[in-house]
C-alpha cells in the first residue's frame, strides 16, 4: 500500500514539474482561454500551445485583425455556402414553376396524371436519398448540428455523402410539392461545408477543437441568414437553436460570416429570392387598447405551435411502434403523403402560389382580395387549415425538410384571418400587422425562440410596432413553453441523440449520483495487451475514456479509447512481419481500428465488438508470436498519454450538479468516488437512459 502510494506521489511531481500555466506566463497574456478550449476535454490538450520556447510576444492586432488564415477560412464558409444554397434554391423554385406550367392549358384528363406522375417521382428520388446514400441526411439537421457544437461526435452527420443526400433529397422533395422548409437542411449543409473546408491543410496550422466548433457556429449563421436574409435576426436565431451557452469571442465571426452572405445576395440582386418579408408600408402605430388583441393573438397561436408540435411527436412515435405495417414503411409513407399534398395543391389554386409568395400577399397593405380574388377569406381558410396538415404530415416523411418558412407561412395566413376578423368587429390596426406577427407569434411557439421579433423587423422595418410585437410573441413563447417543448429539442429526443436534456421533474434536483452511475471495470496500471483489447471491445460503444486505478482503486488517472486504439495497433504493427498468418490477423486489427471512428454507426459496432471479443479466445489463433503479444505486460502511466487528474464527484453528489457540469464543461463521462475509491461512471447517456432520473422531451 504504502509502496503505491509512494510510486503515485512521484509520478505526480514529476508531471507537476512540466506544468506551465497559461495565467503565470507573459508570453500567454493575451490568449482568451475559450478561443483555444471548448471543453474540460481539450483542457490538457492546451499544454503544447503554452511549450513555445519562442520569446516573442503574441501581437494580439495579427491574431484578431490581421490573421489571413482565419479571415479567409470565414470568408470561404460564407462565399461558398451563399452559392451553394442559392443554387439550391433557385433548381427548388425553377423545378416548382415547371410543375405549375407543365399542366397549364391542358385538359383535365391530362393534367392530373402529369400532375401526380410528376410529384411522384421526385417523391420516390426524395426517400430514396436516404435509403441509398445516406440516412443521416433526413430530417432537418438542426438537432445534430445542435449536439455537435454541445460536444457529441456525430462523424457522420458531416460527411460528403450526408451531403450529396441532403441536397439531392431537399431539392427533390421540393420538386414533389412536400410542404418542408429549406432552413435546416440548409443550416445542415453549411456545417459540412465548413467541417471539409475547416480540415483543408491550408488550415491545419490554426485549427483546434475549440475553433472548429467556432467554425460551426458561423456556419449556422450563414445557412439561417441565407433562408432569411436577414444577418443579425439570423444571427441570433442560430445561436438559440443550437446552444446552451455561447461563446461570446466568437460573435464577431459569426456576425461577419451573417453580414457577408447577406452582401452577396443584394450585390447579386438575388435577395428577393431570400427575403421572407417585402412589404414594408403600414400606417403608424399608436400604443393603446389596440394592444388587447394582440395579446388574445400571441395565446391562441401559442396553443396553436404547442398543438403542432405535440402532433408531430405523436406522428413520428406512432410511425416508429408501427414501422412494420405497410403504410408506414419508407415508400409507402412518402408516397401516401406526396398523394395527399398533389390532390390539395391540385384542388385549391391558393397553394399554387407558394410559401414566400403566400407571405408577401398577406403581408401586403392593400386588400387580400386584390391577391386571392372575391372568395379570399374561404381560401385563407382552406389554405390555413391545409397548411397544417400538410406540414404536419410532410416533416415526418423520411426526406430532408424544415419547419420554419411552412410554419411562417401558415401563422401568416392564419394572422391575416385573425386581422380581418378583428377589422371587421373593432375596426382596428390593418390586417396584415396581424399577419406579421401572426406568423411570427406560431414560429416563436414551434422553435421555442424570441429572435424571430429581430427577424420580422430587419426584415418589415416596421420599428413602431415593436411593443405588439413583443407582447405577442411573449404571450406565445410563455404558453408555448409550459404545453410543450421546442421542435427541435423534441426532435433530439425522438431520435436519441445523446444531447444533454434538462432536467423537469423538481423532486429529482435532490437525487444524488449513485442513482444515475453504473458500473464500470478499470484498468489497472500494469495490464496485459489481450486486457486493453477486451477493455477497448467492451466499452467502445458507451464511454470516452477509461480510468486507472492503483491496486486500492484509487483512481490515478484515464486514458482515452482512442489513445488505447492507436497504442494496440502502433504495437501490433511493430510484430506484423513477424507472424505468419499476419493477413488473417490484419483483418480484425483493421476492424478494431475502424470500429471506433465508426464509434456512431451502433449496428455496425455490436457486430465489430462481437468479432473482437471472439479474437483472441479462438484457440486457432496459437501462433507463438502472436500469443506472446498478447500476454505483453503494459505499463500504462509510461506507456500512454494520460490524464492524471479526471474529473470526480461522490456518490452523494446531487444530480442538478452534476447536470450543470455536464452541461457547462461540454463532458462526455465524469467518475463517481466513494471514500476517494472508483465506485461508477456516469455518462451522457445516463442521464437520457434514467428515466427516473430525467423527464425527456
Amino acid at each position: 500500500m504504502e509502496t503505491s502510494r509512494t510510486s503515485q506521489l512521484s509520478m505526480q511531481s514529476l508531471l507537476d514539474s512540466s506544468r506551465i500555466s497559461c495565467f503565470d506566463d507573459s508570453r500567454n497574456s493575451m490568449v482568451i482561454i475559450t478561443d483555444v478550449i471548448s471543453g474540460i476535454n481539450d483542457a490538457s490538450k492546451f499544454r503544447p500551445l503554452l511549450n513555445n520556447t519562442s520569446n516573442k510576444k503574441p501581437n494580439k492586432l495579427y491574431r484578431i485583425c490581421l490573421n489571413p488564415q482565419l479571415w479567409l477560412i470565414l470568408t470561404l464558409i460564407s462565399v461558398l455556402a451563399t452559392i451553394y444554397v442559392y443554387c439550391i434554391d433557385y433548381l427548388c423554385l425553377s423545378l416548382f414553376m415547371a410543375r405549375i406550367n407543365l399542366v397549364k392549358g391542358l385538359s383535365w384528363y391530362f393534367q392530373i396524371p402529369l400532375w401526380f406522375a410528376f410529384s411522384f417521382m421526385f417523391a420516390i428520388i426524395a426517400a430514396s436519398c436516404g435509403k441509398f446514400i445516406s440516412q443521416d441526411a433526413e430530417g432537418s439537421g438542426i438537432p445534430e448540428i445542435k449536439a455537435i457544437i454541445g460536444g457529441v461526435e456525430l462523424k457522420r452527420y458531416l460527411s460528403y455523402l450526408t451531403l450529396t443526400s441532403k441536397t439531392v433529397g431537399l431539392i427533390a422533395a421540393s420538386a414533389a410539392g412536400l410542404s418542408i422548409g429549406r432552413e435546416g437542411p440548409f443550416v445542415h449543409i453549411s456545417c459540412i461545408l465548413a467541417d471539409k473546408i475547416a480540415t483543408m491543410p491550408l488550415f491545419r496550422a490554426i485549427m483546434s477543437p475549440a475553433l472548429h466548433k467556432q467554425i460551426l457556429a458561423t456556419a449556422v449563421a450563414v445557412g439561417v441568414s441565407s433562408t432569411f436574409g436577414s444577418p443579425i435576426g439570423g444571427l441570433l436565431f442560430s445561436i438559440e437553436v443550437t446552444a446552451t451557452y455561447y461563446n461570446v469571442s466568437n460573435l464577431w465571426k459569426s456576425l461577419y460570416t451573417a453580414t457577408l452572405c447577406c452582401l452577396l445576395f443584394e450585390f447579386f440582386g438575388i435577395d428577393e429570392l431570400t427575403n421572407l418579408i417585402t412589404s414594408r408600408h403600414y400606417a403608424e402605430a399608436v400604443l393603446g387598447p389596440q394592444l388587447i388583441p394582440f395579446i388574445f393573438q400571441g395565446l391562441i397561436f401559442g396553443v396553436i405551435g404547442s398543438c403542432f408540435v405535440f402532433l408531430v411527436g405523436q406522428l413520428i412515435e406512432f410511425k416508429k411502434s408501427n414501422g412494420n405495417f405497410w403504410l408506414f414503411q419508407r415508400y409507402t409513407y412518402t408516397i401516401c403523403v406526396c398523394f395527399i399534398c398533389a390532390f390539395i395543391v391540385y384542388v385549391f389554386d391558393i397553394y399554387k402560389h407558394g410559401d414566400r409568395l403566400m407571405i408577401k400577399y398577406m403581408f401586403q397593405p392593400e386588400s387580400v382580395e386584390e391577391s386571392l380574388g372575391n372568395n379570399a377569406i374561404v381560401n385563407m381558410v382552406a389554405y390555413s387549415i391545409g397548411k397544417f396538415i400538410m406540414t404536419l404530415m410532410s416533416i415526418s416523411c423520411p426526406i430532408p425538410c424544415g419547419v420554419f418558412t411552412p410554419i411562417f407561412a401558415l401563422g401568416a395566413a392564419t394572422g391575416r384571418l385573425y386581422g380581418e376578423l378583428c377589422n371587421y368587429m373593432f375596426d382596428s390596426t390593418h390586417p396584415g400587422v396581424y399577419a406579421l406577427i401572426g406568423a411570427a407569434c406560431l414560429a416563436s411557439s414551434v422553435t421555442h425562440t424570441i429572435s424571430v421579433i429581430v427577424i420580422v423587423f430587419e426584415l418589415s422595418g416596421q420599428i413602431s410596432y415593436l411593443p405588439f410585437m413583443l407582447v405577442g410573441v411573449l404571450c406565445s413563447y410563455s404558453i408555448t413553453t409550459l404545453l410543450s417543448n421546442g421542435i427541435y429539442d423534441m426532435l433530439i429526443s425522438l431520435k436519441k441523440i445523446p444531447y444533454m436534456p434538462t432536467i423537469k421533474k423538481k423532486e429529482f434536483y435532490s437525487s444524488a449520483a449513485k442513482n444515475v452511475m453504473r458500473s464500470i471495470k478499470p484498468l489497472h496500471n500494469v495490464t496485459s495487451m489481450k486486457h486493453l483489447w477486451n477493455t477497448v471491445a467492451m466499452n467502445i460503444k458507451d464511454l470516452h475514456s477509461i480510468p486507472i486505478t492503483d491496486d486500492s482503486s484509487i483512481i490515478i488517472g484515464e486514458v482515452t479509447l482512442l489513445d488505447l486504439v492507436k497504442f494496440i495497433y502502433e504495437e501490433y504493427l511493430k510484430i506484423r512481419s513477424n507472424l505468419i498468418n499476419r493477413s488473417t490477423y490484419d483483418r480484425y486489427f483493421e476492424i478494431f481500428y475502424e470500429s471506433y471512428l465508426d464509434e456512431f454507426n451502433h449496428v455496425c459496432i455490436e457486430q465489430c465488438c462481437e468479432i473482437l471479443k471472439q479474437f483472441n479466445r479462438n484457440d486457432d489463433f496459437t501462433e507463438p508470436e502472436l500469443k506472446r503479444f498478447w500476454l505483453t505486460k503494459v505499463m500504462i502511466q509510461y506507456s500512454i498519454n494520460l490524464e492524471i487528474s479526471p474529473l470526480t464527484v461522490t456518490e452523494d453528489a446531487a444530480i442538478s450538479k452534476i447536470h450543470y457540469l455536464f452541461v457547462v464543461l461540454n463532458l462526455s463521462q465524469v467518475y463517481v468516488t466513494s471514500r476517494g475509491q472508483l465506485s461508477g461512471v456516469i455518462t451522457r447517456d445516463s442521464f437520457l437512459k434514467n428515466d427516473e432520473a430525467i423527464n425527456t422531451y
